[in-house]
């Protein structure tokens, strides 16, 4: 019996102790499995954590992104407005300059074609009067002698009024017989000399006086409308009246000259500031 009862209480405290391993072990396992969990738990907290922070930073990130992408999309615009409008400016102040050159240009050959039609004129003119000096040869009524004449707006008489004492009484006496009347377009034009005179002359367009003793010379006029005459003299008088006729000539044409290269000049000077105008613009 007492056999029997110890095995009995063997077999019990054998069966508590593994009843008493096995909760123990169930314990352990329960708690590795909760730590596990809570191992778990924490780490998916911290991943969801990780991952907010990182959607946060990305969203941060790309708003950042936008902002820098919207500035940069302004300041294109910005840019690209003020290139189209220094562009527009710039082909504005080339047309203006275009024009600008264009009625500089114009004016100048206005005035050239201008400035040449007066020089035609002038030298057909003189070719003109010239031409009826040397083609208008008319012979006095009692001699070989012959005289020369150009008439070019309105002939006026030629009048002599020397004094009575000065003149040569023999050939006033022959002014009678060497009267002239000298018809051209209607207007007559009336040359009394004696008939041993040689006369030449041009008239511009003012009355001419003669005013001498002797009536054996030549007559030369100005284009202003005076009159230099020498009977002695004649010759020399009339070779110094028409040099000084063409030196008036030469001195109007070299002022013309001086005229237009001064004005060339300026225009090339005003050119020249427009272009660099242009060039700084451009580098600009």
């Amino acid at each position: 019996m007492a056999e029997a009862q110890a095995i009995v209480d063997a077999q019990q405290q054998s069966h508590l102790q593994l009843e008493a391993q096995a909760r123990r072990e169930a314990e352990n396992q329960a708690r590795q499995q909760a730590q596990q969990l809570m191992e778990q738990f924490q780490q998916q907290v911290q991943q969801t954590a990780q991952l907010r922070q990182q959607q946060e930073q990305q969203r941060q990130e790309q708003e950042q992104q936008l902002r820098e992408l919207q500035l940069l999309q302004e300041q294109r615009d910005r840019d690209q407005r003020d290139r189209e409008q220094r562009d527009r400016e710039q082909r504005e102040r080339e047309q203006r300059d275009r024009e600008q050159q264009d009625r500089e240009q114009r004016d100048r050959e206005q005035r050239d074609r201008e400035q040449l039609r007066r020089e035609q004129e002038r030298r057909q003119s003189q070719s003109q009067s010239q031409q009826r000096l040397l083609d208008q040869t008319l012979l006095l009524p009692s001699s070989n002698q012959r005289v020369q004449a150009s008439v070019v707006s309105h002939p006026p008489t030629l009048i002599s009024t020397s004094r009575l004492s000065d003149l040569d009484l023999e050939a006033w006496r022959q002014l009678p017989n060497a009267r002239l009347s000298i018809e051209r377009t209607n207007q007559p034009l009336i040359l009394s000399q004696p008939s041993s005179a040689s006369v030449q002359a041009q008239l511009i367009s003012s009355p001419l006086l003669l005013n001498s003793g002797n009536l054996n010379g030549l007559i030369s006029t100005r284009l202003n409308g005076n009159a230099a005459i020498s009977w002695s003299q004649g010759q020399r008088l009339l070779d110094n009246e028409l040099w000084q006729l063409d030196r008036l000539d030469d001195q109007g044409s070299r002022r013309a000259d001086n005229r237009r290269a001064e004005e060339q000049r300026r225009e090339s000077e005003e050119l020249q500031s427009i272009n660099n105008n242009n060039n700084r613009h451009a580098q600009w």
